[in-house]
């Protein structure tokens, strides 16, 4: 099951690499897997996606570019845009484990 999911990430990644939620939760999954150098590499990745986005639109808020469309405003975490996202999928223990990352990050 592991390697089915490891290959969706990896298929996810490339397909869209520019997306903040799908590196931020493909953090989530290698994480979970117990891969903690692939997750921060993930992470990583996300918050370049997040940067790169802002520099290409810098006059179209966060919250109206088509991925953050999910309740998300200008300066959320990966974390707590990820957790909306996972939540809308009805993935409450991914977003729960966003969630834990967003608090971490906060204090």
């Amino acid at each position: 099951k592991a390697d089915i999911a490891e290959t969706f990430f990896e298929s996810a990644t490339t397909v869209d690499a520019n997306s903040a939620v799908t590196w931020t939760v493909a953090g989530l999954h290698y994480e979970m897997t117990h891969d903690n150098v692939r997750a921060e590499m993930a992470f990583l990745e996300a918050r370049r996606a997040t940067t790169a986005r802002r520099q290409s639109f810098p006059e179209i808020p966060d919250d109206s570019i088509e991925e953050e469309d999910l309740g998300g405003g200008e300066g959320e975490s990966i974390f707590l845009r990820a957790a909306y996202f996972l939540l809308e999928m009805q993935a409450t223990d991914w977003a729960a484990k966003a969630l834990e990352h967003e608090l971490a990050d906060a204090s």
